[in-house]
C-alpha cells in the first residue's frame, strides 16, 4: 500500500529558537477530557496514536518572530500540525488553542473537571477556554493535489 501524505506551507512563532532546517516530529496525538468538548481534546500525549510530521524551515522572519515552514504529515491525526509545531516550541501564528508543548491553552491536564455544557447546549453560550473550532490561525490552500479515490489519478487545481 502506498504511503499517503499531505504537505502545506504555514507560518510558526519563535523564528530565533528553530533551530534546525529540517526535522522529523514523532510526538504520538491522543484525547483527553476537556471542557465544552465532548468526545475530548486531541494533544499531544504518550499514550496517543502514532503520528509523524517532517517540518521543513523555508523562511525565518526574525523581524516578525515567525519562520515560514512546509510540513509534510504522513498519518493525519485531528489537529496534528498544529499539535506536532506546538509541540516543538514553534505554535502557528495566532493559535488560540494550542500552545508550547502541544497541550491547548488555559488548561489543567490532572483536572477533573466534568463541565461539558458546551457541548450539550448547541453552543449557545461559548466556554471560558479555547475550543477546536475558535479561529484566529489562518490556514489556506494555495493549491491542491490530490489522488482520485477510485482511479488513483493524480488531481491539481
Amino acid at each position: 500500500k502506498a504511503c499517503q501524505s499531505s504537505t502545506c506551507i504555514l507560518f510558526c512563532r519563535r523564528c530565533c529558537k528553530c533551530r534546525e532546517e529540517k526535522d522529523v516530529v514523532t510526538q504520538p496525538i491522543g484525547l483527553v477530557h476537556y471542557p465544552g468538548v465532548a468526545e475530548g481534546l486531541y494533544v499531544a500525549c504518550s499514550s496517543g496514536k502514532p503520528a509523524m510530521s517532517k517540518v521543513c524551515v523555508l523562511e525565518r522572519l526574525a523581524h516578525q518572530n515567525q519562520t515560514l515552514v512546509q510540513v509534510e504529515i504522513h498519518s493525519g491525526r485531528p489537529h496534528q500540525i498544529r499539535i506536532h509545531l506546538a509541540y516543538i516550541g514553534h505554535p502557528l501564528v495566532d493559535d488560540p488553542l494550542y500552545c508550547i508543548g502541544g497541550q491547548p491553552k488555559f488548561h489543567d491536564l490532572e483536572s477533573t473537571s466534568t463541565d461539558i455544557s458546551f457541548a450539550y447546549d448547541g453552543g449557545y453560550e461559548r466556554p471560558l477556554q479555547p475550543v477546536p473550532g475558535d479561529c484566529g490561525y489562518h490556514l489556506h490552500a494555495h493549491w491542491l493535489v490530490l489522488s482520485h479515490p477510485t482511479t488513483n489519478k493524480v488531481m491539481r487545481n
